[in-house]
């Protein structure tokens, strides 16, 4: 489930004053959160091609821009220690998203 962002922002503040993560280690944790939110939005797809497609970018849409805003909000970008997780965090996406053309764009025939 998506988390409001106030919660997000005020637990990683926790998380931050305990010392007991590094900002790698937070970064990292947020992104298979938001991951994971995504997952479980994306796993109550129809079966149906051109629905399926339609319903997975909406989802992916929606949460992948939530997860750059607040990441962007919630992490300094001139604190960059995350070694391009950003980046290849949605590098998998759109080969992701390639994959999935090339399965189903080929099942739908019509809409």
């Amino acid at each position: 489930t998506q988390t409001a962002f106030p919660v997000t922002l005020s637990v990683i503040g926790h998380l931050r004053e305990l010392g007991l993560y590094s900002d790698l280690e937070l970064r990292i944790a947020f992104i298979e959160c938001r991951e994971a939110a995504l997952a479980q939005a994306l796993s109550q797809l129809p079966d149906q091609p051109y629905q399926m497609m339609t319903k997975w970018l909406e989802q992916s849409r929606t949460h992948l821009f939530d997860l750059v805003t607040q990441y962007s909000a919630i992490f300094s970008e001139e604190d960059e220690g995350d070694g391009g997780i950003l980046v290849g965090y949605f590098t998998e996406k759109v080969n992701r998203f390639i994959a999935l053309l090339d399965t189903y764009l080929p099942q739908i025939t019509d809409g």
